[in-house]
Order: C-alpha cells, then structure tokens, then sequence
C-alpha cells in the first residue's frame, strides 16, 4: 500500500463524526475543555492562557505529576480555578499521553477537546490522543493548537519519523479498531496499539 494510502486511512478514519460536532455550539453543561501533552517549553502556558481567557473551561495536563501552581498564579488564574479546574497526570510517553487524556476526558464531558502541544508533536500526539479517544468511545472532536517549535528538535528523536513510520502503524490499528468494533461482542478483540520503530 502506496504511503498516501496510509495518509487517507489514518485522516479518513479518525475524523469520523467530527463533522457532526463541529457545527455543535458548547454549552454550559458540556463546555469545551484542553489537554496539554508536556515535554516542551510553551504547552503549558499556552494551555493556562486558554484556561485564564474563557476558551476552556477545564484544562488537563499530561505528563507532569503535580499541578504548575506558581505558572498558574502567575499567568492569573485564581486558587479557584487552579483547584477546580487543573488536573495533571504522571504520564512518560505520548501513548501514555493519550490514554490518560481520554479517560480523563471520559469523565469530564464536553462538547469538544483542544490539544496543546509543538507543532513537531502535534502530527504524533493528535493521532495517538484520537486512537485513545476511539479505543475509550469518547466521541466528541479533537481540535489541535499547535505552539511554535522551541524545544531543539534534534533532542526528540520523534520529530525524525518519516511519514510512513508515523502512519502505518497507526492506519493498521485504526482500520483494526474498526473491524474490531464489528462482529458480535463474543468475537471482539482489543485493536493492535500503534508501535513506532
């Protein structure tokens, strides 16, 4: 299968049912909510500004096992807000990333997700956070903000995967999901997790 193939496969698949939310107005009891994937300079932040301009109204950090209180109070966000509304989790890994999001996201329902991270990430980390998110039935759209490049990209061995290497696997698993999802539950099968070489 040609690479463009792999491309249409993943994008195809993933963006199933967004255009039924996407016209969807959040409300106030389903509002929209950002997830943050850390490990770069900039995600944070440009979650909390969100957070502190209304765009959101919950914010969950992956990846860092306590809430940046000091970033928070600085960038003007109440005690409030940074108790109520800011959660972290201890996740190692961009899979870890997304699987901790969208449980996260399974208990807290919104209209919509916003994923913050560096434009390098955000290829890797939107179709890792959508596997997750299909994997747990979490069906609401994923939109992306992508914050300008500022972590060295030579020190992230993950920004040099060629597209077939992001893709193919992830194609796989989600063409699996799919079939997984068919046959009667008797014959269901958990979908193969996307390996990167």
């Amino acid at each position: 299968m040609r690479i463009k193939d792999f491309i249409a496969a993943a994008v195809g698949v993933t963006s199933i049912g967004f255009a039924n939310f996407a016209a969807a107005d959040c409300t106030k009891t389903h509002p929209a909510v950002g997830i943050v994937f850390t490990g770069g300079a900039g995600r944070v932040e440009a979650g909390l500004l969100a957070l502190q301009n209304g765009h959101i109204a919950k914010l969950h950090i992956s990846g860092t096992p306590s809430v940046p209180t000091a970033l928070a109070t600085q960038m003007g966000l109440s005690d409030a807000q940074i108790r109520q509304d800011i959660s972290t989790d201890n996740a190692h890994d961009t899979e870890e990333n997304g699987k901790n999001s969208a449980a996260w996201l399974k208990q807290h329902p919104a209209c919509k997700a916003i994923l913050y991270t560096e434009q390098f990430h955000m290829e890797r980390a939107s179709m890792w956070q959508r596997y997750w998110m299909q994997l747990d039935g979490v069906n609401i759209p994923l939109l992306t903000h992508a914050v300008p490049n500022q972590t060295p990209q030579q020190t992230n061995p993950s920004s040099q995967r060629t597209w077939k290497e992001t893709l193919e696997p992830l194609a796989r698993a989600i063409a699996q999901a799919r079939i997984n999802a068919a046959p009667p539950p008797q014959r269901h099968r958990r979908p193969l997790a996307p390996h990167f070489p």
